[in-house]
């Protein structure tokens, strides 16, 4: 598993060069307000997930870690306390992964991931 997590580690370091693109729609003024059901506090089991870094999420559109959760990609909050880079999975398209934590207000606070 370390050498798992090396090896994304430096991928993600190597990867990425869209950090410094604005997010899409924020020069046309649309705005990326997170959804109500984002919003209110949405628990997830641990399960399988898609997780992915924005710059490759359309709606998203710059590096970040983000989680699929009910359909919606919502940006990982706490990644760091999980030994999680910036850019974690840049370059590699959505990979699957076992998480649990809950949204609140637009975000997801994990409190596993495998």
């Amino acid at each position: 598993m370390k050498s798992f997590t090396s090896t994304l580690v430096v991928l993600a370091l190597a990867g990425c060069t869209h950090e410094a693109s604005p997010p899409r729609g924020a020069a046309d003024g649309e705005s990326q307000a997170p959804t109500a059901e984002a919003s209110v506090g949405t628990a997830a089991a641990a399960s399988e997930h898609t997780v992915q870094c924005g710059c490759s999420i359309a709606s998203v559109g710059h590096c970040g870690n983000y989680i699929e959760v009910s359909g919606e990609y919502l940006p990982i909050a706490n990644g760091d306390a999980f030994g999680l880079g910036g850019m974690q999975w840049c370059g590699q398209g959505p990979v699957t992964v076992q998480a649990a934590g809950e949204a609140v207000e637009g975000k997801f606070r994990l409190s596993a991931i495998e």
